[in-house]
């Protein structure tokens, strides 16, 4: 059953708030992404001081929001022996590790497009045999788009992220290209009307230019374009 954090102090007869900090901290380390961790945990105003009563968790997602994975995973392993003592984690605390070095390798691959299986282990404090297991999990559980090749040593993660990016640059050029050629249609219209088209971040209405103008003017923001056609403060172009 769900219990909202901001209980506090109420349900400490349930459960203690270094509990509550030690497995929630484990179960973010071991799921969720560095984001999330800031977000909804180190900056949340429910479960940060919760946190407080345990300092070395703190820490501990710390490191991980940092991107300092090494630190990250030698950490727990100092506090292996301690952790293996609670009645609930004694069980499942070596999944829960498989499960946290994965998180780390994970988001320590996702900025790179291809990098030295050697460089991987240093930068995680991980054997290269496991840093492999890790990522061969990873895989499997279609976390990452990733190959691994052996005969240079290293990890080349598939190229579906820049396609993504680039249909998203695609669509945003496509986007920003319509609305300038309804922007030089609207404008056209305008001059053909004998009207004068101003951009308030380029140009004073009331400039001396403009007041010798014998046209009338008009603010872009009474420029309007929809299917029927132009309009201009409500006046069918």
């Amino acid at each position: 059953k769900k219990v909202r954090l901001e209980l506090g102090k109420s349900i400490n007869f349930i459960v203690a708030l270094e509990d509550v900090a030690a497995y929630g901290s484990l179960c973010a380390l071991a799921s969720h992404p560095h984001n999330s961790i800031k977000s909804d945990f180190l900056n949340s105003v429910h479960f940060s001081p919760i946190l407080d009563t345990v300092p070395t968790f703190r820490k501990l997602l710390g490191h991980f929001v940092k991107a300092e994975f090494k630190e990250c995973i030698a950490l727990l392993k100092e506090m292996r022996d301690e952790l293996a003592l609670d009645m609930h984690l004694n069980t499942i605390l070596p999944l829960m590790e498989e499960k946290i070095w994965d998180n780390c390798t994970l988001h320590y691959l996702l900025p790179y497009s291809k990098i030295k299986m050697a460089d991987t282990s240093e930068a995680l404090g991980l054997s290269g045999a496991y840093v492999e297991e890790c990522v061969i999990r990873l895989i499997r559980s279609k976390k990452i788009n990733l190959k691994i090749d052996k005969s240079s040593g290293t990890f080349v993660l598939s190229n579906a992220s820049s396609k993504q990016a680039a249909y998203k640059t695609v669509m945003e050029t496509s986007g920003n290209a319509r609305r300038e050629m309804r922007a030089a249609l609207l404008r056209a219209s305008c001059s053909e009307h004998g009207l004068i088209v101003t951009g308030t971040s380029k140009y004073e209405a009331d400039s001396e230019d403009n007041q010798n103008n014998a046209g009338k003017i008009l603010d872009l923001d009474d420029l309007k374009v929809d299917r029927q056609g132009f309009s201009i403060g409500g006046m069918p172009c």
